[in-house]
């Protein structure tokens, strides 16, 4: 056997036979440094590395003794396989050896390992010397612009990625096409993706990226049958989730909600009994099969998906129910009367997570009167809650010392704790007079909501007469009513979402921004942010900071019933308000959640009722025109 037959075996890829007929070679040959070399790069194409590494090292030793006239095309493959192998310092510190060498090879394998690191600025560097000894280098281009849209240089990113189509990298004109979408210059997108359809009609990932588009051009339409094409070449849960975010956005609940249940496929660990686990054929099977059953009702993932979804738990017909919830929502969620535990209990049949509440019961004909029913359920709660003898659940600063607890019937006790002592560092009041303002105003949000949809902007709202909620907020801080002007309506202001949710910094306004657009006259400000507020702003802006008052749900829900108004990103404030009924204006940015209706510029939500008014980004990442439509509408409330 020679070289030659060695060599043929490798250029038509069959690397176990090159690997074979190689080894034997060498076992004659030891000295022939082409054949260990050709067995290395068998072994990395068949993702054997280690044994790939070996073969190299054993190579530059036989060069070395022969006068290392190898020895740099040798290290380049070998610290490319250093570099495969997680062992990105070696890689460098081999690669870095031959420096300032000018060869594009060397440059372009840096630049891979800076990547690797992230260090984004050395692999611009090298990719940019890489590229300055071979222009025509449409790889060392393509990665380039791949590393500028990694620190967000989207205009240099949007140049290279151009120069690399141009020279025939399609994958380069599929980058192009997401940039342009993530930049909204979706016609410039759009034209793109036609433009490479030919060449990727059996690429599931290439339609699902082609929809996402359509659909932030607001060609529904043309999203839907791209989501299904996606669909038809791979079954893939996340194409299957967006295009229940259209469906759903849409309004179309039938179709919509059966494959938002994909999610769980993307969630990862499930709670056992899963009622999916059981192979229905539809949701009426499910619906008869939990009649004998003891239910385990599970939050499954955000505080506003609960907080929205939960609305259906009394339509849910079965032997028992159970609530099991984050901690922050078990006291709120105690209104309906069932066991309700941060805690998993084992004794129950069939586990249910609560936004699949809403693929079993949610119905246009019946979506608001579920929320109104709700709504009454929370109010007389919290009426009960508040002025029972039994409850005082304060604003505290420090863990509560009791919990709800409940029996059959729908009286709620305490249980006694062992410390009988209830501490409330931080009261309500307290909080107020620190900021020397008078007295709380004596208008409700049933007032401001009539001026939501009322043409006359002549309205008065002072005049109106008072609500209901008065009686929450007095029974639970009597002395609130007394340190804010009455002339002032109140406003709670919720800006940031939680930095480890998805999109949370498009989601979030820098406080300063939002509240130097607010009018100041007339108006009480207060944050409902739980992490607070830093306290310069506050300071500046003379905003009232609730966070020492605030540790779960029950208490942002006792202390909304006290506001006339709310303004707030998408939160679970903002779902938790628009609940309760309370006028509220939800900023959204452009290409917000499903859960705010369809793309495109719309004011309210077929989820909630006409107390909520919707502020939607024109321009992508730009407030301004939200927070001036904000500004004088509130204007119009004084």
């Amino acid at each position: 056997m020679d070289i030659d037959v060695i060599r043929k075996l490798f250029n038509c890829g069959k690397w176990h036979a090159c690997i074979e007929s190689g080894l034997k070679f060498i076992k004659h040959n030891r000295t022939h440094i082409e054949a260990w070399s050709l067995c290395a790069l068998s072994y990395g194409n068949l993702g054997k590395i280690n044994e790939a590494i070996e073969c190299l090292q054993e190579a530059l030793k036989i060069d070395k003794q022969q006068g290392a006239k190898h020895k740099f095309h040798l290290s380049l493959n070998l610290a490319e396989f250093y570099r495969r192998n997680n062992m990105t310092l070696k890689a460098i510190a081999l690669l870095k050896s031959f420096l300032p060498r000018d060869d594009e090879n060397l440059h372009f394998n840096l630049a891979k390992c800076y990547g690797d690191l992230q260090d984004y600025e050395q692999s611009i560097n090298h990719y940019t010397i890489a590229i300055t000894i071979n222009p025509k280098d449409v790889h060392a281009i393509f990665n380039l612009a791949n590393q500028q849209a990694a620190i967000g240089r989207f205009n240099l990113a949007l140049k290279y990625y151009t120069l690399a189509y141009e020279n025939g990298m399609g994958d380069a004109g599929i980058n192009l096409a997401q940039i342009y979408a993530s930049l909204d210059y979706l016609d410039n997108s759009i034209v793109l993706y036609r433009d490479l359809e030919s060449r990727y009609l059996q690429d599931s990932n290439f339609y699902f990226n082609y929809a996402n588009t359509l659909r932030y051009s607001l060609d529904f339409a043309g999203a839907k049958q791209a989501y299904y094409k996606a669909l038809s070449l791979h079954n893939d849960p996340r194409y299957a989730i967006n295009l229940a975010y259209l469906l759903l956005s849409l309004d179309d609940f039938d179709n919509g909600f059966p494959l938002y249940e994909h999610r769980r496929a993307l969630i990862g660990k499930n709670i056992p009994k899963h009622f999916l686990d059981f192979s229905f054929q539809n949701k009426e099977d499910v619906l008869n099969f939990l009649k004998d059953k003891r239910v385990l009702v599970y939050h499954e993932q955000g505080f506003g998906d609960s907080i929205m979804f939960v609305r259906f738990l009394p339509l849910l017909e079965c032997k028992e129910k159970f609530l099991c919830v984050p901690k922050e929502l078990v006291s709120l969620f105690m209104c309906f009367g069932i066991s309700c535990s941060s805690e998993i209990r084992e004794d129950y049949d069939i586990a249910l997570p609560i936004p699949s509440l809403a693929f079993l019961f949610a119905s246009l004909r019946d979506i608001q009167n579920v929320l109104l029913q709700f709504r009454t359920i929370l109010h007389n709660f919290l009426q009960a809650t508040c002025t029972s003898p039994y409850i005082q659940h304060q604003c505290v600063n420090a863990d509560r010392s009791q919990e709800f607890v409940t029996n059959n019937s729908p009286q709620y006790i305490l249980k006694k704790s062992q410390d009988t002592h209830t501490t409330s560092k931080v009261p309500l009041n307290k909080i107020l007079q620190s900021y020397s303002v008078d007295e709380i105003v004596d208008t409700t949000y049933n007032q401001i909501d009539a001026q939501l949809h009322s043409k006359d902007k002549n309205i008065n709202l002072l005049e109106m007469p008072f609500n209901h909620s008065k009686s929450i907020a007095n029974h639970r801080h009597k002395n609130v009513l007394s340190v804010v002007d009455k002339k002032k309506i109140k406003v709670a202001l919720n800006f940031a979402s939680n930095p480890n949710f998805q999109y949370a910094r498009e989601k979030s306004i820098y406080p300063q921004k939002l509240l130097e657009a607010l009018p100041k006259d007339n108006f009480a400000y207060f944050s409902m942010q739980y992490e607070g507020i830093d306290s310069d702003i506050a300071n500046e802006f003379c905003i009232i900071d609730l966070k020492d008052c605030i540790k779960d749900f029950f208490d942002s829900t006792t202390l909304l019933m006290q506001m006339d108004f709310v303004i707030s990103i998408d939160s679970a404030i903002a779902h938790l308000s628009a609940t309760l009924g309370i006028p509220t204006a939800v900023l959204l940015y452009k290409r917000h959640d499903w859960r705010w209706g369809r793309l495109g510029k719309h004011d309210s939500t077929i989820w909630y009722g006409n107390n909520v008014h919707l502020f939607i980004q024109e321009e992508l990442h730009e407030w301004g025109s939200v927070l001036e439509d904000l500004r004088n509408f509130m204007l119009t409330l004084q």
